[in-house]
């Protein structure tokens, strides 16, 4: 079994992220994708996070018509920092005999190395790398773990979600940048506001 895995916060969940996962599951032939969203995540200390609950919420909205992809709620730890190492080990033990491909924007190559246990990581998944932005793998050819990243060739998806944030915050429109059942939530429960 292959099995994709996408991580991140989530905040919210936008049509890049289902792209990604798109393109992903279909030029690597994956069984499944895991959208995982992070419950404390160690990268993201200075931003404003909605509530877990209410991230999986929309995730389940947003991929609701994608057969292939899954909500893990594998990532809530409460009371701890939400490492990947100990999120791959819960899958191993979920899914013993599966190859596992976790999901990265090239700008979070460099990064790697700043991760927990990252060689242990290299060892045990697969990373796959998407464009993002100006980053691209040959940028970082001189990595000692390049070679153990895999690269899957998309167009760059120019939305984020701190930019989905932002325009909500100045009541602007982002219809345009996730699913209408997701923006409708946010809306309707006031997520986001000031």
């Amino acid at each position: 079994m292959k099995l994709g895995i996408l991580g991140g916060t989530f905040n919210p969940v936008h049509n890049g992220h289902l792209a990604i996962a798109e393109a992903v599951y279909n030029s690597l032939q994956l069984d499944k994708i895991y959208m995982v969203p992070a419950y404390n995540p160690p990268h993201k200390e200075n931003e404003k996070i909605i509530d877990f609950e209410e991230r999986v919420r929309l995730l389940e909205l947003a991929t609701d018509s994608y057969p292939y992809l899954e909500v893990s709620r594998l990532d809530h730890t409460p009371g701890s920092v939400s490492y990947t190492k100990h999120l791959i080990e819960r899958l191993k033990e979920k899914y013993p005999d599966a190859s596992f491909y976790f999901i990265i924007g090239a700008d979070i190559i460099p990064q790697l190395s700043s991760w927990y246990d990252y060689k242990w990581l290299l060892d045990n998944v697969t990373f796959v790398a998407l464009p993002r932005g100006d980053f691209e793998k040959v940028d970082y050819w001189n990595l000692d773990y390049i070679e153990k990243i895999q690269s899957i060739d998309m167009d760059p998806v120019n939305i984020s979600s701190r930019m989905i944030r932002q325009k909500l915050a100045r009541d602007e429109d982002i219809s345009a940048l996730v699913p209408s059942v997701v923006a409708e939530y946010i809306k309707q429960n006031n997520l986001y506001s000031q």
